[in-house]
């Protein structure tokens, strides 16, 4: 097994990247919340909070009941 250079560690790392915002952006098609959101970076800040600038663009549960 060959140890893989810095050029596919980094288009790998960006690959990972660019499919965890399709997943987030999929989610917000789906109707994720600010509350949602919100939880979400609470519990997992090294992976959601890169998304916290969506906080004051995603609608609020509260607005929906």
């Amino acid at each position: 097994m060959t140890t893989p250079t810095q050029a596919q560690l980094f288009y790998r790392a960006s690959q990972q990247a660019s499919e965890a915002d399709q997943l987030f952006l999929s989610f917000v098609q789906d109707g994720l919340t600010r509350e949602e959101l919100e939880k979400n970076i609470q519990r997992r800040p090294a992976l959601w909070s890169r998304y916290s600038a969506w906080l004051d663009k995603l609608p609020s549960s509260k607005s929906a009941a």
